[in-house]
């Protein structure tokens, strides 16, 4: 039987110029092939009006409460992929100013998939972000620059050049936010990190900025939030004024939550490398844990890889209990970190007598000779901060700069 194929993904790139939407929708159509995604070709005009819709929509659900609206019938809900320019000062005439705004928007009031957000002040348009972790203040599921749109490593699993580690596969991003979803829908009163599988020395081993997320202090001690609180009370995801809208949207509340969750796995926790670690940084530590030889810059590259092809690169049978417990939570494979290191047999996976030769570069997602590699410190916690770059050419601009002297 011949296997169905998957539908394209609908994408939609918002912007308030008619010239850049065209010079936006050439370049995307260049990174990503025509078999993975169906690009809108709506004008500016019509791309403002389904804005004023959409902010209509939140403002008259604020004073008619959550029986007034129906996120699947919102403008942009039949969409996988929305990418929003930053700068949209020429739809001022909508009460949402910004890119982020948007973003909140998208999120909370549609049914759309995955929102990316472009251009943002503290990047650009083309950039490396050096703190590799994202603040949970933005509501997109990516931040990229508008000259990366052609980028093919937003869709494919094999690098070329500028390649940031950080990145998802947006097409497998979109079909694992649905699972996310379902995930959601049927354990809104459970703790977060229980739906998550997150054992109780991985939550231990939480820095501050991951567990101020998910957790809130009730009678002095540390509780992780449940599904729905997460949504309702924390101050990482609805805002304030517009709490009371969403109590009975259950479905929608399982959207925010898979969408903020996925997020703070992607952008605060996996960055660090200290509760959850991938292939790539995993043998950095435990090169033992490598199937073939560790003389060959091939054999360490097979383990930077974002899909489960990666599994054959490495001895996974050895770690398979430390691993996440489902894929769908994660854009690639990930092992609990805390339970791994006290494995009686991590002193062999250490492999001592191995001195590896190759480090692995953030910017571009390979390992390359450690003498060609650039060193720069991340916005995580200090034991895991030190990391490399390639810095391809042409070269990029790496934020904040200071990073690559500190």
């Amino acid at each position: 039987m011949t296997p169905r194929k998957s539908r394209r993904l609908k994408v939609e790139i918002i912007d308030d110029n008619d010239s850049f939407l065209r010079q936006w929708r050439k370049a995307l159509g260049k990174g990503a092939a025509k078999s993975i995604v169906d690009i809108s070709q709506r004008t500016c005009n019509q791309i403002r009006e389904d804005l004023k819709a959409l902010d209509s929509i939140r403002r008259i659900a604020r004073k008619e409460g959550g029986n007034s609206f129906r996120p699947e019938a919102s403008p942009f809900s039949d969409i996988d992929i929305v990418f929003v320019d930053y700068d949209l000062i020429d739809l001022e005439d909508a009460t949402c100013l910004t890119g982020e705004d948007i973003a909140y928007l998208l999120r909370c009031f549609t049914t759309c998939t995955i929102v990316v957000l472009m251009n943002s002040p503290e990047l650009g348009v083309d950039s490396f972000d050096l703190r590799l972790r994202r603040p949970m203040d933005s509501w997109a599921d990516l931040a990229i620059g508008s000259e990366q749109l052609d980028n093919k490593w937003l869709w494919d699993h094999t690098p070329r050049g500028f390649a940031p580690w950080t990145w998802p596969n947006l097409a497998e991003l979109a079909r694992k936010r649905r699972d996310q979803i379902s995930a959601f829908q049927d354990q809104l009163n459970e703790s977060i990190l229980d739906v998550l599988d997150f054992p109780v020395d991985a939550r231990i081993a939480m820095d501050h900025a991951m567990a101020d997320v998910v957790a809130t202090r009730r009678d002095g001690e540390a509780e992780p939030y449940s599904v729905k609180e997460f949504v309702l009370e924390s101050e990482y995801c609805v805002h304030r004024r517009d709490r009371a809208m969403f109590q009975d949207h259950t479905n929608q509340i399982a959207r925010i939550a898979a969408a903020r969750t996925s997020n703070w796995l992607e952008h605060v926790v996996l960055p660090a490398q200290s509760v959850l670690v991938d292939a790539a940084h995993l043998v950095t530590r435990f090169p033992g844990l490598l199937k073939a030889k560790t003389s060959l810059v091939g054999t360490w590259r097979a383990a930077a890889r974002r899909d489960a092809t990666v599994l054959k690169a490495l001895n996974s049978k050895a770690i398979a209990k430390y691993r996440l417990s489902s894929d769908k939570w994660l854009s690639r494979p990930a092992w609990l970190w805390p339970q791994l290191r006290n494995d009686p047999d991590a002193m062999k996976w250490a492999a001592a007598e191995i001195t590896p030769r190759f480090v692995f570069c953030e910017d571009t997602s390979r390992f390359i000779d450690r003498k060609e590699g650039h060193e720069f410190v991340a916005d995580v916690p200090a034991q895991t901060a030190l990391r490399y770059l390639e810095m391809p050419t042409p070269l990029k601009e790496y934020r904040p700069s200071v990073r690559l002297s500190m």
